[in-house]
């Protein structure tokens, strides 16, 4: 038997009819929209810096369903998981203001609407806003209490999903320990039930990171090599085997092994982008060669690298965002090399102008601050004060980010020690602390950790 009914009448109809109801093998939602809003797939990670086709792919997105919502006068239960997608893409564009905006409005509709789900989903998403305002504590605590609610509902893979991101949290608060028993104890296991061994290849990414922050790296290394390379080799996934060949040249640089890092990025990341004709992955590991050029100091190279590389490809693909910060770290080499003044001339002409025209404002917060490093060395502390105060930190405060404001705070205070403020630099270490403590967890509680 098929009863259709309205969804005004629902509630009548299971209070009247309690046998009935409790007799149900379903119930299906039919809405009649005003047009069609196809289905599209998208990858809303977050990523710090997109191709411009696909920063436009994704506003299109945004500007359809928001069009189509504003079509309807009823709300359905649909039109809360179209919500959680334009928060999801917001926040993958840096637009925090406006995900949380839009998470605000599917929080409201959920209570019409919304399942226990929905209504979970979206606390998840006001966690992401939080987080990525670097408001981890109550991130943490959100994350956590939606965790028993996808498992009272049996959706465990939201819950894996919830988890690796509590985890995340832990990581980024120093507690290590913590967050990998979380992702090996939980995580990892719930995939292997679902046999999902490419989400479960993922998430020992994040392991593996976890093992790189606490100095294992040769352990970030094997998983790497011996646990996530062959899923993907045996899925095709090419595109994400040379994501972790990257990342294997990544962890090899940082143990200080550039060889084989060069040789990871050059012979067998490089070439898949290339062959798969994606002009930005490219560019972005031609970033990474220019690094480890870098780091060994031929800085001549890593120059080279920057402008007639990666500059061109940037320019080419109309990526602002990542051409200025091509520009930034051309910057870091020219002061690398003495030539404060040159650098300073990049920074305050190139790269801080194009995150004002981006509206980038916590770009333009991490270049105010390399700006002052670069007044600091050439001892122009009262300007470089200046800098740090009424730009850097003034910055963070606006976007919200706790720990760079922290961060921030910390270098006003050297600033203040050099310049003989000392009572001025003390008050303001005890402020910074008081943040850190917010963002990371206290010194005892990351100590503890540790022990």
């Amino acid at each position: 038997l098929l009863f259709w009914t309205l969804s005004s009448q629902l509630r009548e109809v299971a209070t009247r009819a309690a046998d009935l109801w409790a007799w149900r093998s379903g119930l299906f939602e039919f809405p009649l929209p005003s047009r069609p809003l196809p289905a599209q797939r998208i990858d809303y990670s977050p990523i710090f810096s997109l191709p411009a086709a696909e920063v436009a792919k994704r506003r299109k997105r945004i500007r359809d369903v928001l069009d189509y919502l504003a079509e309807g006068r009823a709300v359905f239960s649909h039109h809360i998981d179209m919500l959680l997608e334009v928060g999801r893409l917001w926040l993958s564009l840096g637009e925090i203001d406006q995900a949380e905006r839009i998470y605000r409005k599917a929080h409201d509709a959920c209570w019409g609407v919304g399942d226990a789900r929905q209504r979970a989903l979206v606390m998840c998403g006001r966690a992401d806003v939080l987080e990525a305002r670097a408001h981890l504590g109550p991130a943490l605590h959100l994350r956590e209490e939606q965790v028993p609610v996808f498992k009272d509902i049996r959706d465990i893979r939201a819950m894996a999903v919830t988890q690796a991101k509590v985890a995340d949290i832990l990581r980024v608060r120093g507690k290590f320990c913590e967050a990998l028993r979380l992702l090996i104890d939980n995580v990892v296991p719930i995939y292997e039930r679902l046999g999902d061994m490419r989400s479960k290849a993922i998430v020992l990414g994040g392991v593996a990171d976890m093992h790189c922050a606490a100095g294992r790296l040769e352990e970030a290394l094997r998983i790497h090599v011996e646990e996530r390379l062959p899923v993907f080799e045996r899925l095709g996934e090419v595109r994400l085997q040379a994501h972790v060949r990257g990342v294997i040249g990544d962890v090899l640089q940082a143990a200080g092994r550039f060889d084989e890092a060069l040789r990871s990025h050059q012979t067998e990341e490089l070439p898949v982008y290339e062959q798969l004709a994606d002009d930005h992955a490219a560019a972005v590991a031609w970033s990474k060669i220019g690094d480890i050029h870098h780091a060994r100091g031929e800085l001549e190279e890593a120059l080279r690298i920057r402008a007639e590389v990666q500059l061109p490809a940037f320019e080419r693909l109309g990526d602002e965002r990542s051409a200025a910060i091509t520009q930034g770290q051309s910057a870091g080499i020219l002061q690398a090399r003495g030539q404060l003044e040159e650098a300073l001339r990049l920074r305050l002409d190139v790269e801080l102008p194009a995150y004002d025209r981006l509206g980038d404002r916590h770009a333009k917060a991490i270049a105010v601050g390399q700006l002052a490093d670069t007044l600091q060395e050439q001892g122009r502390l009262d300007e470089a004060l200046d800098w740090r105060r009424n730009g850097e930190l003034r910055l963070y405060e606006q976007v919200g980010d706790v720990r760079g404001s922290a961060k921030a705070q910390g270098k006003v205070a050297d600033l203040l020690d050099q310049l003989g403020r000392r009572d001025e630099a003390d008050r303001l270490r005890t402020t910074a602390e008081l943040h850190n403590d917010e963002a990371f967890g206290t010194p005892v509680e990351v100590a503890d950790q540790w022990q």
